[in-house]
């Protein structure tokens, strides 16, 4: 009877270190998305202020990871942005911004997935960290998982 509380045991420590490792990775990602997201806010926001600039005028261009150069811009009415596949291609400046918006209501709802899955593998944890806190008590044995079930 005592191996088969024991068996259980050991059986939810296992899953719930699988979920542990789960949400350390869905968290990773969770912050990647929140950075992909910055980014195509900063995009939206520099698009949007290129409509008072003036032709020809001399302005700042985020070169990536932190980076501006100064330039001038010759054109406002067309811009450079990758529609898929390493594909590029001219697009106005109304055309840009909502490609930009699409990509960001995209990523909106990735980031929503994901942070219910990870509530949903918190709940999970939660659960199983009660179970093993009941199993201790009637066993009345220690847990050696290393996990604490207090």
């Amino acid at each position: 009877m005592v191996d088969k509380k024991q068996k259980e045991m050991q059986e939810k420590v296992l899953v719930y270190q699988i979920l542990q490792n789960q949400l350390e990775e869905f968290t990773q990602q969770a912050t990647a998305i929140e950075t992909r997201l910055a980014e195509l806010e900063l995009t939206t926001h520099a698009l949007k202020e290129m409509k008072g600039v003036e032709p020809d005028s001399e302005t700042l261009f985020h070169m990536g990871g932190g980076c501006y150069g100064h330039g001038k811009l010759t054109d406002r009415s067309k811009f450079l942005i990758e529609v898929g596949a390493g594909i590029m291609a001219n697009k106005t400046l109304p055309d840009a911004i909502a490609i930009i918006d699409e990509r960001k209501n995209e990523v909106e709802k990735i980031k929503d997935k994901l942070l219910a899955e990870i509530e949903k593998i918190g709940d999970g944890m939660n659960q199983i960290g009660l179970e093993l806190q009941k199993l201790n008590r009637e066993g009345g044995g220690k847990d050696d998982s290393g996990i604490t079930v207090d």
